[in-house]
């Protein structure tokens, strides 16, 4: 009549075909519903991260300062006047280096308390006139503890963008070494000055998720209007990388 009726066989091999899929399906939910739990509890939660790059200001000459000290002790004498010459150099780039902290909220909000070391930033400079050489430098270290909020725009489920802005406590130390002939150096030692202040602090950077827990970060930073009128005011721009570790 062309109408086949199942037999008892084929009902249990399609019983037990369904089971096993109704069995695979449920293992493929848990195990997409655990992974979506991991990658829940790596959107939140505290983190830990070390980073290091260049620092770059804007070291100012000292050789201005020589060159009135000189024309205090030796009159006229000054660059190119009555044979006088002059040289100078400045370093106003560094290494820099991080150690941060943070609490994740969500994918979006962080806050982060760090310690950062911005380097040694210097100036020399040199005056000789006749048989007389005068030579001054200069060292400035700039250190610190931030706070700062960051907000993150999650370009893929690996990448986002990133800003930050905030507060650094700085501490700033002025080191300034004069040497000159026997009967000019007023400064035997080298003379230091210290200052403090907080000021503010924002970034921008990117952020990649490499394996699970850890991410590697590039970023570039500003640390504004460090130091006071004695020891001048500049800023420190700091371009990193850092690696960091969700827990």
């Amino acid at each position: 009549s062309g109408i086949s009726i199942p037999t008892a066989t084929s009902t249990m091999e399609d019983t037990a075909m369904n089971k096993a899929q109704i069995f695979g399906i449920t293992i493929l939910a848990l195990g997409l519903g655990l992974s979506s739990a991991r990658a829940a509890e790596l959107d939140t939660g505290p983190y830990l991260g070390i980073g290091v790059g260049q620092t770059k200001t804007k070291m100012a000459s000292v050789l201005p300062a020589l060159r009135a000290y000189v024309r205090t002790v030796l009159g006229g004498a000054d660059c190119d006047v009555g044979g006088a010459t002059c040289s100078s150099a400045v370093q106003d780039t560094s290494t820099g280096m991080k150690l941060f902290g943070g609490y994740r909220f969500n994918r979006h909000v962080s806050v982060e308390g760090f310690y950062a070391d911005l380097g040694t930033f210097s100036s020399d400079a040199t005056l000789i006139s006749g048989s007389e050489r005068f030579s001054v430098a200069a060292d400035k270290d700039r250190r610190g503890l931030g706070a700062v909020v960051v907000g993150a725009w999650p370009l893929s489920d690996k990448v986002s963008l990133f800003g930050k802005a905030g507060l650094f406590r700085w501490d700033l130390e002025l080191t300034t070494r004069l040497t000159a002939p026997p009967g000019y150096d007023p400064f035997s030692t080298p003379e230091r000055q210290s200052a403090s202040g907080t000021s503010p602090i924002y970034g921008l950077g990117v952020q990649f998720a490499v394996f699970q827990g850890f991410a590697l970060r590039a970023e570039v930073e500003r640390y504004s209007k460090i130091g006071n009128n004695n020891t001048g005011k500049q800023d420190v721009d700091m371009l990193s990388v850092a690696v960091l570790y969700k827990f």
